[in-house]
């Protein structure tokens, strides 16, 4: 008899009988090391239960004889007391009350929450593992969208950015030079023809605004050889850039109250497409199928006969351009300004169109960014007494839905031809920045938007874009005394 069948053996006994204090210890010890035994004592003490459960029934006197006949007989080998014992009753109710143990399980199932599972055969001993308790599900963590969360770090490698966008290793940004980040906290100076590298906080004169397009990226700036000049830059991959558009068709005039600019770039499948104004507040847009050829559009695609054209932003979604700006109001008030949008397919031919409503006091557009084929433009209120932040959205440039964004503040506005942005787009969301520095406005349709605050210093947003890394937000302190960046996710 090997230790496990012996162990069995006291495991049955111990139901009836007291074991002496060495058999119950040697018990105790071998079912706290031994799975496959203990698992079985559980179902003799369980059987046992159920025999309990039964109703009695007493052997006849023949058969009372025979179990005493067989105990005396077992005593005469040496057999203990208490086994002997076990085994005839066993016996004997195998022999006599078989029928009446399974036809009382029969009849109490409804009763017993308990199967019936045949006895194992105790000489063979299979090791099971100890039942393991259900892995806890773990608990997902809430997924942040893009724009409502936001870290905020001081960029190293770079003075300060007026305009970013995503590409290259991650994003790239210009302000006088260009560089490029895969994180958005430590950037690469790039080579730009024409353009020494800045340092320093502010930004030196060059690059003022990029985009990427057909054949990779294309930047606009001051040319800093030829006062009243501007320049378009082009790269394949935002490293090595060259100078692809200068001359006459990019002299904009001499600052007088106030100096012309080249404000605004944006680019796609069917090419960029650059905005601006001359001297004296006359617009002018340019236009290249490919980034390294351009050509000055004519004035009069932007002329309104009875009011002064204020364009404000560019972009470009699908095959599709749209710019966004306002008519003056002829009397100067700027509570009469009103919105204005031109689209185009070919960046050539424009058609100007309206919102389907004009609000009071008047709202117009600061900027406008794509949103997969359609585009969201962010504006604010004229009337400076109500200040207030509007959207309009449209799924192809030229039906326009106007929303309010907050009817208390008005999005970031620097005026024009300075530096500064209020929205920008990661293909699908849309976000925008509050006059207050501190604010973002996030909005998955144009139409419906949540304002978030942002535990940080206040900013004077300069550069800001979206991308498949998320959003990237850039500019100095309100004391202009640090230059941050914030990044979301």
């Amino acid at each position: 008899m090997n230790s496990h069948e012996r162990v069995l053996l006291l495991a049955a006994a111990v139901i009836d009988f007291p074991l002496d204090p060495w058999e119950a210890a040697e018990l105790e010890a071998h079912l706290r090391s031994c799975d496959a035994c203990r698992s079985t004592a559980a179902r003799l003490r369980g059987d046992a239960a159920l025999i309990a459960a039964l109703p009695r029934r007493m052997p006849s006197a023949e058969a009372g004889t025979r179990i005493v006949e067989a105990a005396q007989g077992a005593r005469s080998i040496g057999s203990r007391p208490a086994l002997v014992l076990v085994a005839a009753a066993l016996l004997v109710a195998a022999a006599l009350i078989g029928a009446a143990i399974a036809g009382a399980l029969l009849l109490r199932t409804r009763e017993l929450p308990i199967s019936l599972v045949p006895p194992p055969n105790p000489a063979i001993v299979v090791p099971t593992a100890s039942p393991s308790p259900p892995a806890a599900t773990p608990t997902p963590e809430p997924t942040i969208p893009p724009g409502q969360a936001w870290r905020v770090v001081t960029p190293t490698g770079t003075p300060g950015l007026s305009g970013v966008v995503a590409g290259g290793p991650g994003w790239i940004g210009v302000g006088g030079g260009a560089w490029t980040s895969s994180d958005g906290r430590t950037w690469t100076a790039a080579t730009v023809e024409g353009v020494e590298p800045c340092s320093g906080t502010s930004r030196c004169a060059g690059m003022t605004e990029v985009a990427a397009g057909v054949g990779g990226f294309v930047a606009i700036g001051e040319d800093r050889n030829a006062l009243g000049s501007w320049q378009i830059w082009q790269s394949a991959d935002g490293q090595d850039w060259q100078v692809v558009g200068s001359g006459p068709e990019f002299e904009l005039g001499a600052c007088i109250e106030g100096c012309p600019s080249m404000t605004d770039v944006a680019g796609g499948p069917s090419g960029f497409v650059a905005i601006g104004y001359r001297t004296g507040g006359a617009q002018v847009a340019w236009f290249s199928p490919d980034g390294l050829h351009w050509e000055t559009l004519p004035v009069k695609k932007f002329e309104d006969a009875a009011s002064a054209v204020n364009l404000a932003g560019v972009a470009a979604g699908g095959t599709s351009f749209v710019i966004a700006g306002y008519l003056l109001s002829p009397d100067g008030s700027a509570a009469n300004d009103r919105p204005a949008f031109w689209t185009s397919t070919d960046g050539r031919a424009w058609t100007r169109t309206s919102p389907d409503r004009v609000s009071q006091p008047s709202a117009v557009p600061y900027t406008v960014v794509a949103r997969g084929t359609g585009f969201v433009a962010v504006g604010g209120c004229r009337d400076g007494d109500k200040p207030c932040a509007v959207a309009w959205t449209s799924p192809d440039g030229v039906t326009w839905t106007q929303r309010t964004i907050d009817a208390s503040e008005s999005p970031r506005f620097a005026g024009v031809g300075a530096s500064g942005e209020a929205a920008a787009s990661d293909g699908d969301r849309v976000i925008a920045f509050s006059d207050s520095g501190t604010a973002v406005w996030t909005s998955d349709d144009g139409l419906e938007w949540s304002r978030h605050e942002v535990d940080a210093p206040p900013l004077f947003f300069e550069a800001v874009a979206g991308g498949e890394l998320g959003f990237i937000a850039m500019g100095l302190d309100i004391a202009e005394t640090a230059y941050y960046a914030w990044l979301s996710p």
